[in-house]
């Protein structure tokens, strides 16, 4: 998702030539306001006729960053076509390939990934010490399945931006996903060293723990995880299973009982939950909860038959 992260995205107020005080006002809340009152502002000043070239085009992607974080993708993609037509270089930002690379988040996000990859191909070629355009192009290229090339992407990132906590975070989900649990379980290490918060590396470590067999280790991430954030489902569902494996049968019940009030259909926690009640002896009921995870996921027992968990 679009975020005002990267500094050098943030428009700034620019040197207009005053018109009224009416199209000042806009101007400023336009560049500067975010939401619907942005929005408005923005067409309203593109309406007006008074701007061109790179002025209208800077009004353009001011607009189109704001619908971006209302998830209008589709406007937002109309917005950076006319901001790049008219600033083909900037896009109407203040850094060379920045229009490209946001009008490449919003096709990523509508699942148009060719046309994604090819705007972050433009917008580091234009800028081709574009750390985020090169770790938005890793996303893309994992959310495809192309592994090796997310990697590399993801390492001159990381070269550009040693601190940012996202790029080791999904570097590592590239590395778990070749397989490759102990590179992955190092970027998680640095992710964290970055940022001692990040609860998205905290599960992510707990998780390929639970899968190695270093279950203490995993209970502890998890605890972590779920202390940064109470109540994900996520986060309980995996606690659920290490406790099931350290075979503390009562809190995984807990655990997947939790998991389960936030979202009836998770076939994970059901299955898991009724693996546990069988191991305690409540077979019927066990039972029950194996066959309603089957019917949200037919492959359930097969896949956590994988990992060392059957009744």
């Amino acid at each position: 998702m679009l975020q005002r992260i990267c500094t050098t995205l943030v428009l700034v107020i620019l040197a207009f030539e005053p018109i009224s005080a009416a199209t000042a006002d806009d101007r400023e809340i336009c560049m500067k306001q975010i939401g619907s009152a942005a929005i408005e502002a923005c067409t309203r000043e593109i309406n007006s006729g008074n701007y061109r070239d790179l002025d209208l085009a800077r009004l353009y992607f001011s607009r189109g960053f704001e619908l971006a974080m209302k998830r209008n993708h589709n406007l937002v993609i109309q917005d950076y076509d006319q901001a790049i037509r008219l600033d083909p270089t900037n896009g109407g930002s203040k850094k060379a390939g920045g229009g490209h690379n946001n009008r490449g988040l919003a096709y990523s996000a509508i699942g148009q990934f060719d046309r994604a990859i090819q705007d972050y191909n433009e917008a580091i070629r234009l800028d081709p010490n574009y750390a985020r355009a090169f770790y938005n192009r890793a996303n893309t290229y994992r959310r495809i399945g192309d592994l090796d090339s997310a990697i590399r992407d993801l390492d001159r990132s990381i070269q550009l931006n040693p601190k940012n906590p996202n790029a080791f975070q999904n570097r590592g989900l590239s590395y778990r996903a070749k397989g490759q649990n102990d590179r992955a379980v190092l970027d998680y290490d640095q992710a964290i060293r970055i940022d001692p918060k990040y609860a998205k590396s905290f599960y992510s470590r707990c998780e390929v723990r639970a899968v190695t067999g270093e279950l203490q280790p995993a209970l502890v991430d998890c605890n972590e995880a779920l202390r940064l954030q109470p109540n994900q489902g996520d986060i309980l569902q995996l606690r659920g299973l290490v406790y099931l494996k350290l075979g503390d049968l009562d809190r995984a019940i807990a655990d997947f009982d939790a998991a389960l009030k936030l979202d009836e259909k998770r076939a994970s926690a059901l299955y898991c939950r009724g693996v546990a009640k069988i191991k305690k002896g409540d077979n019927v009921a066990g039972i029950t909860d194996i066959s309603a995870a089957k019917d949200i996921q037919s492959d359930i027992a097969k896949v956590y038959a994988m990992h060392g968990v059957s009744p």
